[in-house]
């Protein structure tokens, strides 16, 4: 009985001792695992965002309504503390800030109206961000890092359909003016000269202070009806009404002038054309009489006739005398006893008719259509960069997903500090982009460059009915540079720009290169590329790949894989700015705790070195040099490899 007992109290031990050493190795693993997920994630929860509607488009003192619904992603027994703002980038006031509380599982929705206040045409562009901190308690041993999400919105305005009428309305009466006015003054350009041939006839003519004064009104007139032109083409036409009205009621005084003048000297034209018709009657008679053979009494009195003619003519020219002259020539009568012929000389008379020359109204002129007006942070310029090749956006492409069971969320985290900070420079802060919506040039308008934060983890699934995101994080390299070419084509498309730039981490810049080698360089301009295992992973790194990571995307970054091979036979045409991390000893070899030197060097890049350091096993510089605060040093060359 003893040594069954002994056996049974030996056999309870054993199972003991070997149940406390499972239970040690079930404990190191999930330890392992936690504090795997949690360092190399770089946070414990995520933020996810979304608004109904991100596009408006609003005719003036209209307004319509977005919803922004929010949450976190993260443990159970996590919670966090949450500041959100909206924000109008045109000016750069906040318009709403809210504090509040999410726990997993809850959402915060809140609304907001957009209203198009402003006159005349342009966008503006507002943001509705959200940062959260996570709560550290007993059941959540948090980090306490701040994450952020925003969304941007924007606002296409435009006149509303009664000012655009008037709008054309008052467009119409400025040409109109203007035009007239031009018809006025080349008319009174004719006026001049025909005055001065009056007064060659006739020094008591002299129009030369009626056609001064409506050359002034003429001039003063132009000049404020051009300004009504400027005024409209810089949107101001809405407070015209009072302006077209005064000078319309300017240009009814000037033409009732302008026709006064007129009749005056179109009255005195056809005196003067009447004068010489008369005159010219009556030299042609003389001329004839001359002609004739007749008595030596008759010739007396045609050289008589012909004395008489030339004193008339002499001087200013008496408009009775010619009546007179032409009513006594033509009651002569010539007997036919031919002697002789009139010896006396006909002069020349100082006189021609005057024609008014035809002016047709065919002046035209050209309005520029008010600019779009479209502001950043209070600096206003007109829309529409015509320009595709400048300003090219960015596109982040984030790097391998280190658990490949973690929501695909976590992949936009990597370049938040990064966006931020080159809003500073100018690059709009966009915010990520995942579905393919292909809306033309909603961004296009904008003369500031942009900066998407990208994802090729997810994927789009269209029928006749909706569109699903769909996140599918265990693909081929090939794969994920095919949603790469349609994230590249849907920046490019909302932007109205012909390339964009790439900034890329680790996997991301395999991912990179092979899309620029299946689909080419046309739409990239320059390339810039962090930590990226260029020539493949090392043996030891890829088992801790396979540990947690898709499995796929393991062998392809594997350096003996057929795609580094392929990598490796191309060389890339468009600048390449490739960041190394040094400082860490990987078992005999400098790296960035994850990516070897030897394997990122790329020999037709322009290549930088970063210094930093591995403070434990689960800390890298390869997840650390993507923060602008922890290594300024690369947002310096990124910087620098963007100005260039």
């Amino acid at each position: 009985m003893k040594r069954v007992e002994k056996k049974r109290w030996f056999k309870r031990k054993c199972l003991i001792v070997v149940g406390i050493i499972l239970l040690l190795i079930i404990l190191f693993f999930v330890t392992k695992s936690y504090l795997y997920f949690r360092y190399l994630i770089g946070n414990d929860f995520v933020i996810s965002l979304n608004a109904d509607k991100t596009n408006f488009f609003l005719n003036h003192n209209e307004e319509d309504k977005v919803i922004f619904e929010s949450q976190i992603y993260t443990n159970f027994f996590c919670s966090a503390n949450c500041h959100s703002k909206f924000i109008d980038l045109s000016s750069g006031k906040t318009l709403d800030e809210k504090k509040f509380y999410l726990k997993p599982a809850m959402q915060n929705i809140q609304e907001f109206y957009i209203y198009s206040d402003k006159f005349g045409s342009g966008q503006d562009l507002y943001r509705f961000e959200i940062k959260c901190t996570s709560i550290k308690t007993a059941f959540c041993k948090t980090s306490g890092e701040e994450k952020s999400k925003n969304i941007l919105i924007t606002l296409d305005y435009d006149l509303n359909e009664e000012e655009k009428i008037l709008k054309q309305k008052y467009k119409e009466n400025i040409s109109f003016g203007i035009t007239e006015i031009n018809y006025l003054e080349n008319y009174l350009s004719e006026f001049k000269n025909i005055s001065l041939k009056l007064s060659e006839f006739n020094n008591s003519i002299n129009f030369s202070e009626e056609i001064e004064n409506v050359s002034k009104s003429i001039n003063l007139l132009n000049e404020s009806y051009f300004n009504l032109k400027k005024d409209w083409e810089n949107n101001n036409y809405l407070f015209l009404e009072k302006e077209i009205y005064n000078s319309e009621e300017g240009l009814i005084v000037l033409k009732k002038n302008f026709d006064l003048l007129n009749n005056a000297i179109q009255e005195l034209v056809l005196e003067n054309n009447y004068l010489f018709d008369n005159l010219t009657y009556a030299r042609e008679k003389l001329e004839e009489f001359k002609n004739k053979n007749v008595s030596f009494n008759e010739t007396l009195e045609i050289n008589s006739l012909i004395m008489e003619f030339n004193e008339i003519i002499e001087d200013k020219i008496n408009y009775s005398e010619i009546y007179q002259f032409i009513s006594k020539i033509e009651n002569i009568l010539f007997e036919e006893e031919p002697c002789c012929f009139a010896s006396e000389k006909i002069n020349n008379f100082n006189l021609s008719k005057i024609y008014f020359i035809e002016i047709k109204n065919n002046f035209s002129i050209n309005f520029s259509e008010p600019a779009s007006n479209c502001c950043f942070l209070g600096n206003c310029s007109s829309c529409w960069n015509s320009h595709p090749n400048l300003n090219y956006p960015i596109v982040f492409v984030h790097g391998h997903s280190f658990n490949h069971k973690v929501s695909a969320e976590y992949s936009f985290d990597t370049f938040e500090d990064l966006q931020e900070k080159l809003e500073e420079e100018g690059y709009i802060n966009a915010g990520t982009i995942i579905s393919v919506s292909r809306e033309e040039k909603i961004f296009g308008k904008l003369n500031y460059p942009m900066s998407f934060v990208a994802s090729y983890y997810f994927d789009i699934y269209k029928n006749d009915e909706s569109t699903k995101i769909i996140q599918t994080k265990q693909d081929s390299i090939d794969t994920y540079a095919i949603r790469l070419n349609e994230i590249i084509k849907e920046i490019k498309s909302e932007t109205g720009k012909n390339k964009v730039i790439i900034v890329c981490h680790s996997m991301g810049g395999i991912v990179s290169r092979r899309y620029l080698q299946i689909f080419g360089e046309e739409s990239v301009d320059k390339i810039i590329i962090l930590g990226t295992p260029n020539h493949g992973i090392s043996e030891k790194i890829y088992d801790y790949c396979k540990l947690f990571g898709s499995s796929r995307e393991c062998d392809d970054m594997k350096s003996d894989s057929l795609l580094i091979n392929k990598l490796k036979q191309d060389v890339l045409e468009i600048p390449v700015y490739n960041i190394i991390g040094v400082g860490c000893d990987m078992g005999g070899e400098d790296g960035d705790g994850i990516v070897e030197n030897k394997t990122a060097y790329l020999s037709y890049a322009k290549n930088y070195y970063v210094n930093g350091t591995c403070p434990n096993t689960f800390k890298f510089l390869h997840l650390d040099f993507v923060y602008p605060d922890k290594y300024p040093e690369v947002y310096e060359i990124i910087k620098e490899a963007l100005r260039e």
